[in-house]
């Protein structure tokens, strides 16, 4: 126990390294496969970085390796150190401001606790204060979520589907240093219904998903995808709004730096709407080479798109 907390009192220290660089964003996606083993992806943005470098530490009850991070520009040159509690990526940024860093590393966040049953287990502790939080978990092919009770905390979670791989996503704003988000899910392998036909298969996995309180979600979803542009846009902040007036008037896709020059927004703030408004599937981005692609994505309606004379 006395080593523990040295060990969370060490991790605790290593907090200026980027203490200085508040996070703007940070989205982390972890694709999990049959063994409890995962592909895991870290993507964070900073506005402003005020340190020498940036890091990035996982506890080592996950098992952390291969740890490399990116820039557009490629790789970066990073040092890993490894302790006790966990490992770190040490990485010198190629700059200062509006910075995006992708961080890829293969972890353990999965055990088996019965003969076809799972649980995902991940601790979230804060360590920078971060605007905006957001964590992706896919199940493996093949697996669903438990029948019976809420099989995942915390229980606001958004669950859906990707060809035949269920997600579930959590969203989260306003995070300060300490904090910290437990986040469990319970899945099984469906395997053991391989005979069954591919029909009545995907019927199942709908009633899993149903049973777990994804009716309310999946309906509210459904009813989005089927409103306009015009019926969404009296309910947008007005920079959202100029975001989309003035994508639309680009005949709906534009490039994301004609948005940035034309609209009078830094860089960091046009990724943070365009990234709203993408959630509520009002927008998609593609990257094209190393240029993002931003398209209106769904029907535009009835709807005055002319600029504001000032723009």
């Amino acid at each position: 126990m006395k080593r523990l907390f040295l060990c969370a009192a060490i991790l605790f220290m290593l907090v200026p390294l980027v203490s200085a660089s508040d996070i703007s964003t940070e989205h982390m996606s972890i694709s999990l496969q049959p063994d409890g083993t995962a592909n895991v992806t870290v993507e964070r943005n900073y506005d402003t970085i005020s340190a020498s470098q940036i890091s990035f530490l996982m506890p080592a009850r996950y098992s952390p390796s291969g740890m490399t991070a990116y820039d557009d520009e490629g790789e970066l040159d990073c040092t890993l150190r490894t302790f006790d509690f966990g490992e770190e990526i040490v990485c010198e940024p190629r700059q200062y401001e509006d910075y995006t860093v992708t961080i890829r590393f293969f972890g353990e966040f999965a055990s088996q606790n019965q003969q076809d049953g799972y649980t995902f287990s991940y601790v979230k502790q804060v360590l920078t204060p971060t605007d905006r939080t957001s964590l992706t978990v896919t199940l493996p092919e093949g697996f669903g979520l438990v029948s019976g009770d809420t099989p995942y905390v915390p229980d606001d979670a958004e669950v859906g589907s990707e060809g035949r791989r269920i997600f579930l996503h959590w969203d989260y704003d306003g995070l300060s240093t300490g904090e910290s988000i437990q986040y469990s899910i319970a899945y099984e392998d469906l395997q053991v219904f391989d005979r069954i036909p591919a029909w009545a298969l995907a019927g199942l996995i709908i009633a899993l998903v149903l049973s777990s309180s994804a009716a309310a979600l999946y309906v509210r979803g459904r009813n989005r995808n089927e409103e306009t542009i015009a019926s969404m846009f009296p309910v947008l902040k007005d920079d959202e709004q100029l975001v989309i007036r003035y994508i639309i008037d680009q005949g709906g896709e534009v490039e994301q730096r004609d948005i940035v020059e034309n609209v009078s927004y830094s860089k960091a703030k046009v990724s943070k709407l365009l990234s709203d408004l993408e959630d509520r599937n009002m927008v998609e981005k593609e990257k094209q080479g190393r240029v993002n692609i931003v398209k209106i994505a769904r029907d535009i309606g009835d709807i005055n798109t002319t600029l504001p004379a000032e723009h």
